[in-house]
C-alpha cells in the first residue's frame, strides 16, 4: 500500500510537470526582484515564474515597498541593479554576495542618453538642465548618484517609477530632457509623436542587472537559481535587461 501511495505522488509529479521541487520536498530559493520595465511587475513574474518553477520569484514595481520586503523577509536573492544592493548595503548589514551578473552586448554595462523635442542637450549645461528618469532608489539618492555621473555637485531631477512615465514628462513640460537606456530608444520612439532628439553620454552608464544571494544560501540551491536564469527564453531574458547571464 505504501508503495502505491509513492507511485501515486510519483504519477501526480509527472502529470503536472515543472514542479519537481515541490514534488520531492525541497525548498525553492526566495527572489525579490526590482527591475523597472515596460511590462508589469506581475506579468515579468508570471513569465519568469513559467519558465523557472524552481525558483519562487517576486517581482515589484516601486523602491520602497522592494526595499522594506527585503528589509524585512530577508529573501534567499535578490535581482536588481547593482547600484541598489550597494545603496541599500550603506545602512544595512545585508550581507549579499554576486551570484550572477546580466550582460548585453558581452558587456556588464550599459550607456545611457538623453532624449528632449526639438533639441540636442548641452551637456556642459546639465546642472542647469532638469531630466525625468525612472527612479531606481528614491529621488534624493538618484539625485546623487546621477550628480556624480554627470561630474557636477547637484543636478535637478523628476522621478517616475514607470518607464512609460517618462514621455508624459517630455509631453507636458515638465522637464528638459528623459535619461533611458541606449538599448529602449526605438522603444520610446515607437510611443511617442514627439521629435525626439537623443544626446550621447560617453561616460555615463548603468551597470546592468545582476543576482546577489545570501552568504548562508546552500551551493545547490544557488545552483539552482544560476541554472534558472541561464534557461530563460531570450525574450525573458530582454525584459530583464539582460541578453543573456555570466556566473561571477
Amino acid at each position: 500500500m505504501k508503495w502505491l501511495g509513492m507511485k501515486r505522488i510519483f504519477l501526480w509529479c509527472l502529470l503536472i510537470g515543472g514542479l519537481p521541487a515541490l514534488c520531492f520536498g525541497q525548498q525553492r530559493p526566495k527572489v525579490y526582484a526590482f527591475l523597472p520595465s515596460n511590462v508589469r511587475p506581475h506579468a515579468l513574474q508570471t513569465l519568469v515564474g513559467r519558465e523557472a518553477p524552481d525558483v519562487d520569484i517576486t517581482f515589484f514595481g516601486r523602491f520602497r515597498e522592494f526595499e522594506v520586503q527585503v528589509l524585512q523577509n530577508k529573501p534567499d536573492a535578490v535581482l536588481t541593479f547593482p547600484m541598489v544592493v550597494e545603496y541599500m548595503s550603506q545602512s544595512e548589514s545585508l550581507g549579499f554576495k554576486p551570484l550572477i551578473q546580466g550582460l548585453k552586448n558581452e558587456k556588464t554595462d550599459e550607456p545611457y542618453v538623453l532624449l528632449a523635442v526639438d533639441r540636442q542637450i548641452e551637456v556642459n549645461a546639465i546642472d542647469q538642465t532638469a531630466i525625468g528618469v525612472v527612479s531606481l532608489m528614491g529621488r534624493r539618492q538618484m539625485g546623487h548618484f546621477l550628480a556624480d555621473k554627470f561630474k557636477v555637485g547637484k543636478i535637478s531631477i523628476k522621478t517616475v517609477t514607470k518607464l512609460e512615465d517618462l514621455l508624459s514628462l517630455l509631453q507636458f513640460e515638465d522637464v528638459d530632457a528623459i535619461l533611458v537606456p541606449e538599448s529602449r530608444l526605438e522603444y520610446y520612439k515607437q510611443r511617442s509623436k514627439l521629435n525626439l532628439v537623443i544626446t550621447r553620454l560617453p561616460d555615463v552608464s548603468y551597470r546592468l542587472p545582476m543576482m546577489f544571494v545570501s552568504p548562508e544560501l546552500k551551493e545547490e540551491s544557488q545552483k539552482t537559481l544560476r541554472e534558472a536564469l541561464e534557461k530563460l527564453e531570450p525574450k525573458v531574458s530582454n525584459l530583464l535587461g539582460v541578453d543573456q547571464w555570466q556566473n561571477r
